[in-house]
């Protein structure tokens, strides 16, 4: 596992100005699973507005705004992914959607 020094450095990558979508999605992955998807969601819809041709992000980050309570946001994000991407199924019962 994580030790409470590697989580608690985990902010000093989210410096103000440091806004770089590949470590914001990083971040927001770290978060995501680690159960804090509130810190996640925003870091992760960044990288996947960034990025909507990578899959596996638009499915993390439409998992988090699930966990957040925001489906309609997951249902958009998950629009972006193609059908044969095996996760997205997953995550849609999950949501119900």
């Amino acid at each position: 596992g994580e030790s409470r020094t590697e989580v608690g450095a985990w902010p000093l990558l989210d410096a103000p100005g440091g806004r770089d979508p590949i470590v914001a999605g990083a971040l927001g992955y770290r978060y995501l699973l680690s159960d804090m998807a509130p810190l996640a969601s925003p870091r992760l819809r960044a990288a996947a507005d960034e990025f909507e041709e990578v899959a596996s992000l638009q499915v993390y980050t439409a998992d988090a705004a699930i966990k957040c309570g925001d489906l309609l946001r997951a249902q958009r994000l998950l629009e972006r992914v193609g059908d044969d991407f095996p996760s997205r199924d997953a995550v849609i019962r999950v949501a119900g959607l």
